[in-house]
């Protein structure tokens, strides 16, 4: 698909704020544009008539962009549908659950038209399955539902067929006991146990000390992410990501592991 051919549904409740994003759409290409000015209404229109890309501002009058990403990913026919955030907002409280339920990209205001464009690109992207991963098993590791939808949705686009997934690390651990994986994806900021305890569980203390792990996360902590690779990791995707990312990282696990 072509940025030309993208069928696009901004969310903005700022008439002059829609008009500015509208015009860079336009200097794109991208002519099939609708606006909702309510995530109400910004849902109604994805779940009926779907979308190529939702485009949303964080503050809306009736919900965040939080929310309406949220409530798209529960949504089995729309869950896959990219998601990009324009919000000047800073605050991690606000971030962090849009990060965690899978958004494409996060743009922040002011904003250049090549960030919007790049972001569009990436949008576009396609993953070809993966060869010969239908029988591996896989194991996604998540307190957010959200998250765990979105990877498993993405990892079942790559081939995978065998997925399970784990609601926190002492979820995981249960599951361990009694299933063998090819491959563990766990997120880390988890409540109780997070994902670098998990991972010291696999490496010292599990039956399957070997098994390839990609840690996702949304911590650019330098000190915390070299604590995570010195446990064992063999590879870190940091969230907002796309689905080509991701994939890319697995097929380099797996031919490691070969």
């Amino acid at each position: 698909m072509n940025i030309s051919d993208l069928s696009v549904l901004l969310v903005e409740p700022t008439r002059t704020q829609a008009q500015v994003i509208t015009g860079f759409l336009e200097q794109m290409g991208t002519t099939l544009v609708q606006v909702a000015t309510t995530g109400q209404e910004a849902l109604a229109m994805v779940l009926s008539e779907g979308s190529d890309l939702v485009i949303s501002s964080m503050h809306l009058p009736d919900m965040t962009g939080a929310e309406l990403l949220d409530a798209i990913r529960q949504d089995e026919a729309a869950m896959a549908t990219p998601f990009v955030l324009i919000s000047s907002e800073t605050q991690y409280r606000y971030l962090e659950p849009v990060r965690q339920a899978g958004v494409t990209g996060i743009i922040s205001k002011p904003f250049h038209p090549a960030k919007l464009e790049q972001i569009l690109r990436i949008a576009v992207e396609t993953t070809d399955p993966l060869p010969n991963v239908g029988e591996l098993k896989v194991l996604v590791v998540d307190d957010s539902l959200a998250s765990r939808r979105f990877i498993s949705m993405s990892l079942d686009r790559m081939g995978f067929e065998e997925i399970t997934q784990a609601v926190d690390a002492f979820d995981a651990i249960e599951k361990l006991k009694t299933n063998y994986f090819d491959l563990i994806i766990t997120d880390y900021n988890m409540p109780e146990m997070h994902g670098l305890e998990l991972i010291k569980f696999i490496r010292e203390e599990s039956n399957q000390s070997s098994v390839p792990i990609l840690m996702v996360t949304s911590d650019a902590n330098k000190s915390v992410l070299a604590g995570v690779q010195r446990e064992g990791v063999v590879s870190v995707c940091h969230k907002p990501f796309v689905a080509t990312a991701m994939q890319g990282l697995i097929g380099s696990l797996l031919a490691e592991s070969d």
